[in-house]
């Protein structure tokens, strides 16, 4: 079995399951993720574009290191060290992942979501905190994590 690293660089286009412009259909929206983003899974309602969040598929080794490093959190008590799962780490992956977005061309300007960048170049913390309120941030996290896992049956047709 060969080791093959992901390479493509093009980045993913996200649909939230939110998105008012697409018919609610949980299996669906299970094969859309599945599918590795097949937008033809969805239905969307007549007349209606959906919002897509751009996020790159592979971050540099900066923001690797800095999202690992938030991953756990330490602390001594009692003399001890306590070690605990800091699940605040899945908003800096989103916020270095994100790239930009996209809004549909049947809403006006004023009601797009416009993609702001922070002064270290990466998506506005004020975006990110206005899309975790939405629950949209840990969805993104989600979907892109999902689709950038090898299918199961990939891993066992190399083995």
């Amino acid at each position: 079995m060969a080791i093959l690293l992901q390479t493509n660089s093009v980045p993913l286009q996200i649909i939230s399951k939110q998105d008012s412009a697409i018919e609610p259909d949980e299996a669906a929206f299970e094969d859309y993720i599945q599918s590795k983003l097949d937008e033809s899974k969805l239905t969307f309602k007549e007349g209606q574009e959906p919002t897509r969040f751009i996020m790159s598929r592979n971050l540099d080794y900066d923001d690797q290191q800095e999202i690992m490093s938030q991953q756990i959190k330490s602390e001594i008590k009692g003399g001890k060290i306590k070690q605990t799962a800091n699940v605040g780490y899945m908003l800096e992956e989103v916020r270095r992942a994100l790239i930009d977005i996209e809004n549909p061309s049947t809403i006006p300007g004023e009601q797009h979501i416009n993609w702001k960048r922070d002064t270290d170049g990466k998506t506005s913390k004020g975006l990110i905190a206005l899309l975790n309120s939405a629950g949209i941030a840990t969805e993104l996290f989600s979907t892109r994590n999902e689709v950038l896992q090898p299918a199961k049956t990939e891993i066992l047709k190399k083995s």
